[in-house]
C-alpha cells in the first residue's frame, strides 16, 4: 500500500534479493483480518486491523502482543506509521485517530475535523503527515505540519485510498477508478490520471520508490509503472491481480505484490498467490506461498518484509536477525538533523564519533568521513533522494544507522 517516507533508506549492501529465503506464517493470535504493517526497526513493529485490533512485535514478528485500543471493536483500522520507536498513529474508520508517546502502551484518540473515513496515512517526518481518504463520491487529504496538534484538509474529486511521498513535500494519491494526483508542495495537488469509464477495479496501493520511479496497483492484472514522476503511467502486466491490494519495492528492481483473486476473477481455491519481480517489474514470478486475501505488503529493505491479511494472517519474509546493518540498536544515540537537509547534516551524539559512512538508497556508499569528534557532516553535493548514514564510535560498540532526505 505504501512505502513510508521517513524509512526511505532499502537496502545497504545487501544485494539483490535472494530467494533462497521464503516466507513464514507468524502467530498473530487473532482470527480476524489485518490491514495493514509497519515496522520501525528489523525487530519492532505493529498490525492493526477490524474489531480495532492492534498487535505489537519486539522479536521481529515471532510473538506478537495485543496492545489496548481506546475505540470500539466496530472501527476498523486501515493504515498504521511510527516516527520513532515510541511515536505512532493509527487510522481507520469513522475518521479515527490514534497516536501514541510511549510505543502504543497507551492510545489517545485525535480529532481531525471529520467525520469522514480514513484509507492511508503517511509520515515524513516526525512533524509532517498525511491522510488520505473519502466522502461518498469525493475524497480528502489531510495534512499536519506541526506533529499532529492540528490538522488542515483539500477535497478531491475523487475517494483516495493510498497515498506516498518521496520528501516531506513531494506526493501521491490513487484511488476510485484509476485516478492519481500528485502535489509537489504538500498543499494543492495536480491530476496526473483521470478517472476512467471504462476502468472496472480502483487503485488501492501506490508505492514511488523515487522522485520518478513508481508503482501504482489494483487494476485486473495490471500493475501501473511510471519512471517520469507520474507524468505518464503504463500499465505493467503482472500475471495475476497481483497489486490488487499491496505492493512493496525495495528498490528499482526488486519488488512484491499481493493479491485478491487469481487472473480472471474469481476465489483463490488453493490460495491467493504473491508475485515477485527482480528485474524492474519486466517479469513477475509466482510464490510458492498461497494464502488467504493478503491486505497490505511491506517491505524494510530487500531481504526482509512482512504481510498481513484475512484470519489473522502474518508472514514474515527472511529473518529479522539477519545481516542488514539497519537492525543493529546500539546503546549510544546518535540523531542527525535537519531533516530533510541542503547541506550540512548536524549530528548529536552522546559519544566522540570516529567515523560516518553514507549510503544512498540503492546501498551504494557515497560518501566516508574520518573525524575524531565529528559534529556535522557537508551533503551539499549529494544529489536529491534518500540516504542513511552509519555512525562508529570506535569504542567497541555496534554502529548506529539513521536516515536522511537530501533536498
Amino acid at each position: 500500500m505504501k512505502k513510508h517516507a521517513l524509512l526511505l533508506i532499502l537496502s545497504i549492501a545487501l544485494g539483490l534479493c535472494s530467494h533462497a529465503q521464503y516466507w513464514q506464517r507468524m502467530n498473530s493470535g487473532t482470527t480476524g483480518t489485518l490491514h495493514d504493517v509497519f515496522f520501525i526497526s528489523p525487530s519492532q513493529g505493529w498490525v492493526v486491523g477490524s474489531n480495532a485490533s492492534i498487535l505489537t512485535t519486539l522479536d521481529g514478528g515471532e510473538t506478537w502482543t495485543p496492545q489496548v485500543s481506546p475505540v470500539a471493536t466496530s472501527i476498523t483500522f486501515r493504515t498504521v506509521v511510527f516516527t520513532s520507536p515510541t511515536k505512532g498513529w493509527i487510522a481507520g474508520t469513522s475518521a479515527t485517530l490514534l497516536t501514541t508517546e510511549d510505543g502504543g502502551s497507551t492510545w489517545t484518540s485525535v480529532g481531525t475535523g471529520t467525520s469522514l473515513d480514513h484509507y492511508d496515512m503517511v509520515f515524513t517526518s516526525p512533524d509532517t503527515g498525511y491522510i488520505v481518504g473519502a466522502n461518498g463520491g469525493s475524497g480528502y487529504v489531510r495534512r499536519t505540519f506541526n506533529g499532529g496538534l492540528t490538522w488542515a484538509s483539500t477535497t478531491m474529486s475523487e475517494p483516495l485510498y493510498a497515498v506516498d511521498f518521496t520528501s516531506n513535500t513531494k506526493g501521491w494519491a490513487c484511488g476510485y477508478l484509476g485516478v492519481i494526483f500528485r502535489t509537489t508542495n504538500g498543499l494543492t495537488w495536480t491530476q496526473q490520471v483521470e478517472a476512467g469509464a471504462n476502468v472496472l477495479s480502483n487503485l488501492s496501493c501506490i508505492d514511488m520508490v523515487s522522485d520518478t520511479v513508481g508503482w501504482a496497483g489494483g487494476n485486473s492484472g495490471n500493475n501501473r509503472r511510471t519512471v517520469d514522476g507520474g507524468l505518464t503511467w503504463v500499465n505493467q502486466a503482472s500475471g495475476t491481480y497481483a497489486g490488487r491490494t499491496g505492493i512493496s519495492f525495495s528498490d528499482n528492481q526488486n519488488g512484491w505484490a499481493s493479491t485478491t483473486t487469481p487472473l480472471g476473477g474469481g476465489e483463490c481455491p488453493a490460495g491467493c498467490p504473491m508475485r515477485y519481480t527482480s528485474d524492474g517489474g519486466s517479469s513477475w514470478t509466482t510464490d510458492t506461498l498461497q494464502g488467504p486475501t493478503l491486505s497490505n505488503v511491506w517491505f524494510y529493505d530487500t531481504s526482509l518484509g512482512w504481510a498481513v491479511g484475512d484470519n489473522g494472517w502474518i508472514l514474515r519474509y527472511g529473518n529479522a536477525t539477519g545481516n542488514s546493518v539497519a537492525e543493529i540498536t546500539p546503546t549510544n544515540t546518535i540523531r542527525v538533523s535537519p531533516n530533510p537537509v541542503s547541506d550540512r547534516l548536524m549530528i548529536t551524539s552522546n559519544e566522540p564519533l570516529r567515523s560516518a559512512e553514507v549510503f544512498n538508497s540503492t546501498g551504494s556508499l557515497v560518501l566516508t568521513l574520518n573525524s575524531g569528534g565529528m559534529r556535522d557532516i557537508d551533503v551539499s553535493a549529494l544529489p536529491p533522494g534518500s540516504y542513511a548514514v552509519r555512525f562508529s564510535t570506535g569504542n567497541g560498540a555496534v554502529p548506529q544507522v539513521d536516515r536522511f532526505i537530501k533536498e
